[in-house]
């Protein structure tokens, strides 16, 4: 009996770490141009807080600035004028858990708080020792359009502030990879930061 507990710990620390409910990184993804023959970089900033709150502004490059938020209630994606003069544009949806990202986080966040809970419709397993796969089944799988997700760390501690890149597999063949500049975990973040105000000359779609 005391072997199987013994076993069952070492499982457990196998996967275990604390997944913080609120984080803050700074994102890059990278295209390679088949034409140009270079890489085109976006970057970005994230803030995410459990269990569906999320803010993601893309920074540069200029063309393709962005800000998405949701705070389970609504969805805002708004996107500046590229020329002066020219209309903003806000998009503002009912509900949440529209981002992949949200479902990657609180899914691990479960998990990782609890390794003995089933996951109902996922599948997390460790590569390498420094790698996380979470897969999805029908139906999340559809409902986020997602594969699979990918997280590998630095090292096999696995530790949140040591995330290096998150991959995700969409249903429709694109695989997306962000490299992590920067994690910081965040103590005092409110809700009510997961909000968005249009500035003025913006036409708003429902």
């Amino acid at each position: 009996m005391k072997k199987v507990f013994f076993l069952f710990f070492l499982l457990q620390q196998e996967v275990l770490f604390s997944f913080p409910r609120a984080f803050e990184m700074h994102l890059t993804q990278v295209f390679e141009s088949l034409v140009a023959e270079e890489e085109t970089k976006v970057e970005g900033k994230m803030t995410y807080m459990a269990p569906e709150f999320l803010y993601f502004i893309i920074t540069a490059p200029q063309t393709r600035r962005m800000t998405y938020v949701q705070n389970g209630e609504k969805r805002w994606r708004f996107t500046p004028a590229f020329i002066e003069g020219e209309k903003h544009q806000l998009m503002i949806s009912q509900g949440g858990e529209e981002s992949p990202f949200v479902a990657v986080f609180e899914i691990l966040r479960k998990q990782l708080e609890d390794p003995s809970l089933r996951l109902e419709h996922a599948e997390l397993k460790i590569e390498k020792g420094h790698t996380l796969n979470l897969t999805f089944f029908s139906p999340l799988k559809e409902k986020f359009a997602l594969n699979w997700a990918k997280l590998t760390f630095k090292d096999k501690k696995r530790l949140p502030s040591q995330l290096r890149t998150i991959q995700l597999s969409r249903t429709d063949g694109q695989v997306t990879l962000f490299r992590v500049e920067s994690f910081k975990e965040l103590t005092n973040l409110k809700s009510s930061f997961f909000h968005f105000e249009a500035p003025e000359n913006t036409k708003t779609i429902y």
